[in-house]
């Protein structure tokens, strides 16, 4: 299993606003026990996003929330899992 996290920031002065997304890329292998054989692979994929906003007197503050990432990184396994579940499926179906 290997992953990929990266995080933006906008910030507007005019519209006293900051967005924080968060994108996360995991890449998923499925291997024989026994073996040792590569079965199958998926990518999976997610993203969050955080938004502070303010008025004209004052509003919201704060910075990127590890748990952001967390849940990016959750949404990223499921969508490879199914991915892998359904390749995997495949090539036991033509077995």
């Amino acid at each position: 299993t290997q992953y990929n996290v990266s995080v933006k920031s906008e910030v507007s002065a005019f519209s006293k606003r900051k967005v924080y997304t968060t994108q996360v890329r995991v890449d998923l292998v499925l291997q024989d026990s026994a073996t040792g054989e590569y079965l199958a692979a998926a990518v999976g994929k997610g993203e969050k996003t955080q938004e502070f906003k303010g008025g004209m007197s004052g509003g919201e503050t704060g910075s990127w929330d590890p748990a952001t990432g967390d849940a990016a990184l959750d949404e990223a396994i499921k969508d490879a899992l199914k991915t892998l579940v359904r390749l995997y499926k495949d090539i036991e179906q033509e077995s």
